[in-house]
């Protein structure tokens, strides 16, 4: 519904009444908005928080309140979000009045950082990953050297993002039907003073996110909680077809 008109700044392609129908059949499901206030022609919110298992998952709207690339920074490649300038310098498009999740999701995401009522941990839920992770689009020979349709543009905006969920110790999940990146992570409990973390191979975590996760274990679990390092090509699905972020293979106390 968004992206080719989002890129010229245009907002929503399709008529504000049919926008509003398709977000309440995708998003029905999901708890009351964190902040309901409709936003322009009346198109209402569904950021919220979603509490499961221990687990708080902020649940986070990705181009509703993004600037739009088109006259906002300089055009270098065929597309507004497609760069393909030879030496071309990220400074350059980070400019002042940017926004990516907007002050009302930030203000959301301070004030569920600050609340763990029902809460052991804390993930943020994107439809885009906060990097600029795809560098091909629709064949080998287009190669980009950034795609601002990702959440690692504009890069001010993804800097207080990642700031804030960071004070949490929290983590940020994606999905994204944009190919070329794909990685996944399954925390297992094996023993009652013992993790598993799986992590696909590619990508490859580099050694400071590891040293991070281990102090948001300590943190939680505390000092006595061992923590093992699992890479595999693969963390498959459940019969259910369901993909698992966190599983318990020991009983649950009574």
């Amino acid at each position: 519904m968004l992206a080719a008109s989002w890129l010229f700044g245009l907002g929503y392609f399709y008529p504000a009444e049919y926008v509003r129908m398709v977000e309440r059949c995708q998003t029905w499901h999901l708890p009351d908005p964190a902040d309901p206030r409709p936003v322009a022609q009346g198109i209402t919110t569904y950021f919220t928080r979603l509490r499961v298992g221990g687990v708080d998952f902020a649940i986070l709207e990705d181009r509703k309140f993004k600037t739009g690339p088109n006259g906002t920074i300089p055009r270098m490649g065929p597309r507004p979000d497609h760069i393909q300038e030879a030496g071309y310098d990220p400074k350059k498009i980070d400019l002042p009045g940017l926004e990516l999740l907007g002050d009302r999701q930030m203000a959301f995401l301070a004030e569920w950082g600050e609340d763990w009522t029902g809460a052991v941990i804390k993930a943020a839920l994107s439809q885009t990953a906060f990097c600029g992770a795809v560098h091909l689009h629709g064949s080998k020979q287009n190669r980009l050297l950034a795609d601002l349709d990702c959440n690692g543009w504009p890069q001010a905006g993804r800097n207080k993002a990642l700031a804030a969920v960071r004070e949490t110790g929290g983590a940020i999940c994606e999905v994204n039907a944009a190919p070329g990146f794909f990685g996944k992570m399954q925390i297992v409990q094996d023993a009652t003073d013992h993790l598993t973390l799986k992590m696909t191979r590619d990508p490859l975590p580099g050694p400071e996110v590891m040293e991070h996760q281990k102090d948001v274990v300590e943190r939680i679990f505390g000092p006595r909680m061992r923590m093992t390092y699992e890479f595999v090509d693969d963390i498959p699905c459940e019969k259910s077809g369901k993909y698992l972020f966190a599983r318990r293979l020991i009983p649950i106390p009574e």
